[in-house]
């Protein structure tokens, strides 16, 4: 399965513009177009509302479970 990285700052980008990357189980980036990228970080961020996302966040698509960066690590996938 993979894991989806979900912010609301795209890479380089200094204003609010929800993004999300997709990494497999080994951290190597997957392929996603623009369009699947900002579907796929609007989908987890309006599932989860409560979430500060001031901060990056990790879904497990495998457990369906959302953790903040911080669990995985920094440097994972190639951000």
């Amino acid at each position: 399965m993979a894991i989806v990285r979900v912010t609301q700052y795209g890479p380089g980008a200094t204003w609010p513009g929800v993004d999300a990357r997709a990494y497999d189980l080994e951290g190597h980036a997957l392929l996603m177009s623009r369009a699947q990228r900002v579907v796929a970080a609007r989908w987890v961020i309006r599932t989860h509302q409560g979430v500060d996302w001031t901060e990056p966040h990790d879904f497990d698509l495998a457990a369906g479970t959302l953790h903040p960066l911080v669990r995985y690590g920094c440097g994972r996938g190639g951000e």
